[in-house]
């Protein structure tokens, strides 16, 4: 039995390589994590995010339509020399996320949260395409309704 409901729990690919890669010469700053965070918002009407602020680091959902009170919704990034986030953490702080050949994010959506759903999933690709871009010989992965599909499989553990 789960300790808290799950409408999402999964890993998703967001993009991929296949060379194998060591990301230090592509390093994502906290900047350009506070901007996807801003261009997200403008995507996704209702909604807010922020960095955040938990090893690895993460877009973290701050607020969407309907949103009741101890619901959390996170995309995971699982990034090397993630810097803690506070009041004092630099914008030109970098760390690395394309140390493999593939990217994978994990979706969490606990508390009674929306599961993730394909605008949202779409929304970050653009926005991650916009603000950071992919390095050469990257490709990001077709995301559509089957995508979703699986991954609210993966959840149901």
């Amino acid at each position: 039995m789960r300790a808290f409901p799950m409408a999402t729990y999964s890993n998703w690919t967001v993009c991929y390589t296949r060379k194998y890669t060591w990301s230090s010469a592509c390093p994502w700053t906290i900047k350009q994590l506070k901007e996807m965070c801003k261009q997200l918002a403008e995507e996704l009407p209702g909604c807010r995010f922020a960095p955040e602020p938990i090893c690895g680091g993460g877009v973290q959902f701050i607020e969407w339509p309907d949103m009741k009170r101890g619901e959390y919704k996170s995309i995971r990034i699982h990034a090397d020399s993630y810097p803690w986030i506070s009041e004092k953490t630099s914008d030109s702080a970098e760390f690395n996320v394309y140390n493999d050949t593939f990217v994978s994010l994990t979706l969490k959506a606990f508390h009674g949260a929306p599961a993730f759903n394909l605008a949202e999933l779409k929304a970050f690709q653009k926005v991650m395409l916009q603000v950071v871009g992919l390095p050469a010989s990257w490709h990001m992965t077709v995301v559509n309704d089957r995508v979703v599909k699986q991954i609210q499989r993966d959840t149901n553990f």
